[in-house]
């Protein structure tokens, strides 16, 4: 395990990554947090960051990470796909479509956005839409068994 004063942001990130798989949210933050604090304005951990906040219902503070992670790699699918789902737990469905939708634009190979996508949909009762990104999910490898 790595030292608890490692001065090593990507470290420090994959360790927060791990005990974030181990659903240690609030010890994760504190990871990502330093990685932060030595580099600033990090997309990845930015990302990361605002997974664990959102696991936490943080919602607010997910996003502003979420947000600022696309400011630094705005063609990064991962802050589109996270912001978009967070805009989802929020009931913004329609952010979280147009999120979504430029996540797909950035990588329409990841199964994520149409999963996340097809949730919005769902909500908003446009079923079609909804079942034709849930399929396009599973089609691109979304875990069947994730499916709600």
């Amino acid at each position: 395990m790595l030292k608890s004063d490692s001065n090593d942001p990507v470290a420090l990130n994959n360790r927060g990554f791990a005990k974030h798989r181990l659903q240690k949210y609030e010890d994760a933050i504190k990871d990502y947090d330093r990685a932060l604090k030595l580099k600033p304005h990090w997309s990845a951990a930015l990302n990361n960051r605002g997974r664990a906040l959102r696991h936490l219902h943080r919602y607010d503070d997910a996003q502003k990470d979420f947000s600022e992670a696309i400011e630094q790699a705005p063609e990064s699918v991962h802050g589109w796909n996270n912001r978009g789902r967070t805009w989802a737990d929020l009931t913004e469905y329609q952010k979280g479509i147009s999120d979504l939708t430029r996540a797909i634009s950035l990588d329409p190979a990841y199964s994520y956005p149409y999963y996340n996508r097809g949730i919005c949909y769902r909500a908003l009762h446009e079923d079609k839409l909804a079942d034709s990104d849930l399929e396009q999910a599973l089609k691109l490898g979304y875990p069947r068994e994730r499916l709600d």
